[in-house]
């Protein structure tokens, strides 16, 4: 199959499983969804990919792996806060930021390519970002809002979390030597058992995990399958093209995400879409130019 194919299917169930979950955080906490959702990940993940599963044979590797998967627990634990605090068709273009914070970071830890226009699509970016409040005194408005009741700083954890995790993964599966496929079932596991720890940790036991399933149990296993063929989706096609690519059709689930808002009855869905789309725009310059 094409890679525009299987890249356009990342993007499709992506943003489907965006709305399953603003969906099921409507009626759910954020840390309740992600102690349920991430065991049934780690398992349809060993269920779909274990066969091609090849254990690093390094014990070094295998911590920085489970450092890396610590990124993902706080990555998914915040952007799920902001999703459940946010109309829908708002917190997906701030979580669409995401490339470029880490285009920053691996500028800064890793001394990748960080020119001018590079710095143009981040600026790019951030202007669509801004958008979402098209008029300049109700952004400011907005933004002391979003200082206020934390949402802001969540958001803004949840990117930099996602932006150091990638940076992980891409060490980890280009340096590291360490097959893609195989990486993605190790973190996985280690997301799981990590969303665990904390769960015990924060003083509750299994009596919140069964509390989600008998609540939202189908709906739980719906977006867990979803994304994982999402993320199966996009391995595939990873591999049969460069990644700058796949990621800027990937990310073309911002503007579907955002329309979604109309099931969600969401305020300024036109205004909301443009900002998405420019958005894009400034994530196409930042990856092509």
């Amino acid at each position: 199959m094409h890679w525009i194919y299987l890249a356009l299917g990342a993007a499709i169930f992506l943003s489907l499983a965006s709305m399953l979950e603003k969906k099921i955080l409507r009626h759910e906490h954020a840390f309740e969804f992600s102690v349920a959702f991430s065991p049934l990940v780690a398992v349809l993940t060993w269920l779909t990919l274990g066969s091609r599963f090849v254990p690093p044979q390094n014990p070094v590797v295998w911590l920085i792996i489970y450092i890396a998967s610590w990124c993902g627990v706080f990555s998914f634990y915040f952007s799920c806060k902001t999703v459940r605090h946010l109309q829908i068709s708002s917190s997906s273009p701030i979580l669409a930021l995401a490339p470029g914070v880490t285009a920053v970071l691996a500028f800064v830890l890793l001394g990748e390519k960080f020119g001018i226009w590079q710095l143009a699509g981040l600026l790019v970016m951030l202007f669509g970002a801004m958008w979402i409040e098209s008029v300049p005194s109700r952004v400011v408005i907005w933004l002391r809002k979003m200082y206020t009741s934390g949402v802001g700083l969540v958001a803004v954890l949840s990117l930099l979390a996602y932006g150091f995790g990638t940076i992980f993964d891409k060490t980890i599966t280009t340096h590291m030597g360490v097959e893609p496929i195989s990486y993605l079932i190790i973190v996985q596991t280690m997301i799981a058992f990590n969303m665990m720890f904390l769960m015990f940790l924060s003083g509750q036991d299994m009596r919140l995990i069964k509390h989600a399933y008998k609540t939202q149990g189908p709906w739980l296993f719906l977006v867990a399958l979803v994304i994982m063929i999402h993320r199966v989706f996009y391995i595939e096609a990873v591999a049969l093209a460069s990644i700058s690519l796949v990621v800027a059709v990937k990310r073309s689930s911002v503007v579907w995400t955002t329309l979604s808002g109309f099931f969600f009855h969401d305020d300024h869905i036109v205004r909301k879409t443009l900002a998405s789309v420019i958005i894009l725009i400034g994530l196409y310059i930042l990856l092509f130019l």
